[in-house]
Formats: structure tokens, sequence, C-alpha cells
């Protein structure tokens, strides 16, 4: 979280929080800005999503009448929300499903004197105190990799799995600290193998038995490995 901070006191307008599913991103980003809070929209990529859903598209009225409609993001900007999050950007192709309005991410090219024309014949711009903060699955090679051309836009901080942030949170769900111990040391070996997140750990809550953490690992944690 220090490092977000720090970058975000130090005016980066567009961030980049990567790692393995559970790491800790959105928990990150709600603790900077409420998930509730007026000035905050979060935007959910869903797979191959492109221009039309993101940005703007025409889509077509009742009336079979067809009409440019605005996507969540340019509808957060121009509803003035001031701290964006897109949520698993590697769901998609992001720099084509942003398409023009890519550029203006940068924090050189916002203000209403960098406004672009939009496929609709409207000018659009991204006002100088919006802040993008974006997650991004590592482990899913299913989805699309980003390219550098958004890493050059955008301030990158990894969150890897840790064994100090599993014991955090389990010290936080009231687990007692033999267990806590156990399954940090069960944790760490893990991820000798495979970058695990932490979070997969995070329905385990106070008092438990043996059996009830053997169930809950052969049912939430090992059929993700």
């Amino acid at each position: 979280k220090s490092d977000v901070d720090s970058l975000l006191k130090g005016g980066a307008k567009a961030l980049l929080l990567y790692g393995p599913p559970r790491t800790g991103e959105t928990h990150l980003i709600d603790s900077i800005v409420a998930r509730n809070a007026d000035e905050r929209c979060t935007i959910q990529i869903h797979d191959g999503w492109g221009y039309d859903n993101l940005i703007q598209g025409l889509k077509p009225s009742p009336e079979g009448n067809w009409a440019w409609e605005s996507g969540p993001l340019k509808e957060a900007i121009e509803n003035g929300k001031k701290f964006i999050v897109l949520e698993e950007i590697n769901r998609t192709a992001i720099s084509q499903a942003l398409g023009e309005v890519f550029s203006l991410i940068e924090d050189s090219y916002r203000g209403e004197h960098n406004a672009i024309t939009l496929r609709d014949g409207k000018r659009f711009y991204i006002p100088d105190d919006v802040v993008f903060v974006m997650t991004m699955n590592t482990i899913d090679k299913s989805t699309e990799e980003v390219d550098d051309a958004l890493m050059g836009r955008v301030a990158a901080v990894e969150l890897p799995p840790r064994a100090e942030e599993l014991a955090e949170m389990l010290a936080e769900n009231q687990v007692s600290p033999d267990l806590r111990q156990k399954l940090a040391e069960l944790f760490s070996g893990i991820l000798a193998v495979y970058p695990l997140g932490h979070g997969y750990f995070a329905g385990l809550n106070g008092e438990l038995s043996d059996y009830q953490v053997i169930q809950y690992y052969k049912a939430r944690v090992r059929p993700v490995l």
C-alpha cells in the first residue's frame, strides 16, 4: 500500500496493480477510496470487450433507430467521477478497447485543451484530476497480454503473494496463532511451486478443527492448484 500511496501523492494519474488472483488488489483499492464513494466508479472488464462496450457504440432503440450510446468509461468521465477502477484489464485487448481515448490517459494529454473528436462527432477529454487504477491478473494464460504502449502510460505496482500477508489476514480473521503458523508453512510450500494468492484462504475464520481446515483446503484451494 505504501508504494501506491507514494505514487498517488507524487501525482500519478494512472496506476496498474498486477499479480496473481486474490493477492489483494481490490482490497488495496478499497482502502484508498471506498467502493461506494460518490467520486469512484468501478468497471469490471468482461471477456473480449471492445470499444463499443467500453467507450461508445451504435445501439438500436426499441423503435429501430440507431444512436450512439456511451459505454461505462465514457459515462464515468461525463458524470464527473474522479477515481475510476478498471478491474481485470487482461480480459480484453485494452488498448484497442480504449480506441482514441487511449492517449488521453497520459498526464500530458489531460484537460480540455487536449480534447479529441470521438466517433459520434463530439469532443471529449479527460480532466486533469481523474485517477485511473487498473488491475491485471498475471496467471490466467487464456486472456490478453497488456501491450508496451499501455505500460508506458501507467505506473505499475506488483502485488506478489506473500506468507506475511496471509498471516496478517488470518490474524484479522481471529484464527489461532498455532493454526496461522501451520497455514503459513503450507502456503510457503505452495509458493515454491505456484503463485497462489493468499485471498484463497480468506474464508477461514475463528476457531477451526483440523477437519474443517482440511475440508476447506479440498474445496477451495486444491482445485485451484
